[in-house]
């Protein structure tokens, strides 16, 4: 704060983390709980979360909404599978149905605290029905940070084990599980540059009504394999448009899209022409879709993982193309990272300041002349640039090493959910500015103190 011009961000920064100086104080000077009390911590933790995907399924299937009637308040309309997590932040969330799985897992495998038959059937559901609910959530982030945690924890485990069996099945699992991921990204992939063929001398020229098509030979965004921007009758399809929907052919869609571009995408995707005939083949339901933002039939569902990762891989095919990388989740950090390394580069010894953040990574946008538009320009989505920027390399330094030294001081330890807490928070730091946020930094600071210093010794 000394050398910050902004006092109100940073005293409103300061607002924000107040919860990674007092938790600790607390919890540190505090009487470490029992073995019990740690227990029956770590179970209301995992009821929470449980809770949590459970009310987020009922957003999803519309319950909600009736309870909503019931009490005369509005319904709500869901335009994307992130908005059922109604009380956090969807990447927030995610974090803690993970850690959620991973003290599940040591309360089963390592501590043993579930001894029966029953009760490791109820652990093993939980743990499925929680695996599921972020898969149902299309949470990328939530599901590779469990995948690359998982892994650290059982090459761990397996750099341990005396048994050699025990020892070879923890490296068949570490090798397996990256070959079956990248065998399925793979196909992903190779699924999305498969482009049907074209004979340009065959294409018809008139739709059925006798009006012209425009074919654009140069551009070949495809949408399922198909070519976007052939067979294309912008006269047919905004009458056909209209006279089914009360949004404008020239308008935008509820996601803030060019209701035109939804349009053509969507229709390109299901493998129709862009004239009436080809509108009129659309159900009530997809148009409905189509209001909603939706500009590919694979994403029409409320929820699929596979859709998620098309939007992926299109969102990076289209920028690599010239494409806008706003309102893309992916491509819009690659622009955050891009001007926040400006940023720290320029004041890289001790950064900016607490306060000055924001105004210096806006300023670089304008500097740098970047595509995204103004309402999309953000912070760094990267805590660790977020700090570097703020602190510079000195500061980010000793941020790294407070990070890592509980770790080197554990790892000869078997502190299990010490480790997992901390791979789980270290990861989403690198696509998220954890702890910017009141829910980040709270949840930082108090599983990282009491993780630490809030259980007694014989644990």
């Amino acid at each position: 704060m000394t050398y910050t011009s902004d006092w109100a961000y940073g005293l409103n920064d300061l607002r924000i983390k107040a919860p990674l100086f007092i938790l600790p104080f607390i919890i540190s000077t505090t009487q470490a709980l029992s073995r019990k009390q740690t227990s029956f911590i770590l179970e209301v933790f995992i009821t929470s979360v449980l809770l949590g995907t459970a009310i987020s399924m009922s957003e999803l299937v519309g319950a909600n909404n009736w309870i909503r009637g019931y009490f005369g308040y509005p319904e709500q309309q869901l335009l994307d599978i992130r908005d059922i997590s109604l009380f956090i932040s969807h990447i927030r969330f995610s974090l803690l149905i993970c850690l959620a799985i991973l003290i599940l897992c040591y309360k089963a495998l390592i501590s043993r605290e579930y001894r029966t038959s029953f009760q490791r059937i109820i652990c093993a559901v939980l743990i499925m029905w929680m695996a599921a609910f972020l898969i149902i959530f299309e949470s990328v982030t939530g599901l590779t940070i469990l995948l690359v945690t998982s892994l650290f924890l059982l090459a761990r485990a397996a750099w341990n084990h005396k048994n050699s069996k025990q020892r070879l099945i923890s490296i068949a699992i570490i090798i397996s599980i990256p070959l079956l991921v990248g065998g399925y990204l793979y196909h992903q992939v190779r699924s999305f540059y498969h482009v049907k063929p074209v004979a340009i001398e065959e294409l018809e020229e008139l739709t059925i009504h006798g009006n012209r098509y425009t074919h654009d030979f140069e551009n070949v965004q495809t949408e399922n394999g198909y070519y976007c921007w052939i067979y294309v009758c912008t006269e047919e399809l905004s009458k056909a448009w209209e006279l089914r929907s009360d949004i404008m052919y020239l308008g935008h869609d509820k996601m803030d899209q060019y209701l035109e571009y939804t349009l053509i995408r969507y229709l390109t995707s299901k493998g129709f022409r862009k004239d009436e005939e080809g509108l009129n083949k659309l159900t009530n339901a997809e148009i409905i879709d189509i209001e909603n933002g939706c500009a590919n039939a694979l994403q029409a569902s409320k929820s699929s993982i596979s859709s998620r990762i098309y939007g992926i891989i299109w969102e990076l095919n289209d920028f690599m193309k010239g494409g806008s990388a706003g309102g893309h989740s992916l491509t819009q950090r690659l622009e955050y990272w891009k001007t926040s390394v400006t940023v720290m580069q320029q004041h890289f010894l001790v950064g900016v300041g607490t306060g000055d953040i924001r105004h210096e990574v806006l300023q670089a946008y304008e500097i740098n002349n970047s595509g995204l538009q103004e309402k999309y320009r953000k912070r760094p989505h990267n805590q660790y640039l977020s700090i570097g920027i703020s602190f510079g390399i000195i500061g980010l330094i000793w941020f790294l090493f407070s990070m890592i030294f509980p770790i080197l001081k554990r790892m000869s330890t078997s502190d299990f959910l010490y480790l997992a807490f901390l791979a789980v928070a270290m990861i989403s730091m690198l696509t998220e500015d954890t702890l910017e946020t009141q829910a980040g930094a709270t949840f930082f600071a108090f599983f990282n103190a009491f993780l630490l210093f809030g259980r007694s010794d014989t644990q």
